[in-house]
This record gives C-alpha cells, sequence and structure tokens, in this order.
C-alpha cells in the first residue's frame, strides 16, 4: 500500500506504542492505524505516563495538517476528516469502509499531549464534532463582540452574561432591562 498522503511511498509496519502497531510512510512520517488494533491496545495497555500528557492547547506545538481529502489505501474511498478539537485545528482522517484512521506526521504525539492517545474512535463521533462546531460558534460571537464593543466592554457583557446565566430570577431583570 502506498501513503494517502505522498502517494509514492510505500507505507511499512511501524510501532506506536508498544502493543500498538500501524503502517508509517517514511517521507512524511504519517500512519495508518486500523481501529479494531487500536480498540484491543486501548483496552489493555497501561495509562501512559507521557511527560507531555496534560500540557494546555496553547503549550502544544502545532504539527502540519494536509488540507485535502485522501483516499484510503486499502480500498481507494474517499477518507472522511474529523476535527481534533482541543484548541488545534488538525483533523484526522477515516475510511467508513475500512474503519482505518490516518494520522498525519506528528499528529499522535500532538494526541498524546492532549490526552487524546486514548480517545481516538470518540474522535469520529457526531457527539465530538458537534461540541467542536459549538465551541467554535461561540469563540466566533465573543470575537465578533470584541470587535463590535472594544475588549473591555466585551468582558463587561460576557461577565454579566455568566452571572445572569445562573441567577434565580433571571426573567424578572431581562424583562426590567427590556422594559421602555
Amino acid at each position: 500500500m502506498y501513503c494517502p498522503r505522498c502517494q509514492t511511498t510505500l507505507l511499512r509496519a511501524t510501532r506506536l506504542e508498544d502493543g500498538l502497531v500501524g503502517e508509517s510512510c517514511q517521507s512524511c512520517q504519517g500512519a495508518l492505524v486500523g481501529l479494531a488494533h487500536y480498540r484491543d491496545w486501548a483496552e489493555r495497555a497501561p495509562l501512559p505516563q507521557d511527560a507531555e500528557a496534560g500540557a494546555p492547547a496553547a503549550d502544544v506545538q502545532p504539527v502540519p495538517d494536509g488540507q485535502r481529502a485522501l483516499r484510503c489505501p486499502k480500498c481507494s474511498r474517499l477518507m472522511s476528516r474529523y476535527r481534533i478539537g482541543h484548541g488545534v485545528s488538525n483533523a484526522l482522517d477515516l475510511c467508513p469502509a475500512c474503519d482505518e484512521a490516518w494520522l498525519d506526521g506528528g499528529e499522535w504525539r500532538l494526541l498524546r499531549a492532549l490526552q487524546l492517545s486514548r480517545h481516538v474512535p470518540r474522535i469520529f463521533t457526531q457527539v465530538w464534532q458537534h461540541r467542536i462546531r459549538a465551541e467554535q460558534q461561540a469563540q466566533t460571537a465573543r470575537e465578533r463582540l470584541r470587535q463590535q464593543l472594544g475588549e473591555e466592554d466585551a468582558a463587561k457583557t460576557q461577565a454579566l452574561r455568566e452571572w445572569l446565566q445562573g441567577h434565580p430570577k433571571r426573567n424578572l431583570i431581562l424583562q426590567w432591562l427590556n422594559r421602555p
């Protein structure tokens, strides 16, 4: 099988972790991982003791992410892209027919640093992807508010909103604020 990113390099058996094997590209360092093998590894391997695990997203070094759709090296179907989230723009590619995931070079280390190496199948769920979209929409709305009101007034508005959300008499306060 050839690398779906480079398209000219043969994939070779590799070990991502003790007990977790895949096939990697020597050129781009990407790896193809069967999710059946991954699930088996995740169930029986001890929890990692990474020095980099738990790093805040701001401290995680970005890794290059391919932006074009890939073809599965096993069946040649287009792979679907799933965003990782957690403050990074990377996406994992999945062939739903073969249940194989493609990780671009450095993405396995990125997943470990974000403490997601044990949760890869969750990334491919609608719930995960919906949460990422909702977080992005909220961030976009906050940024638009900052642009329209300025930093100080946007911060006050956000604080007022958070205070109102938990207030037991929220509706009464909103009625009073909206009266002529």
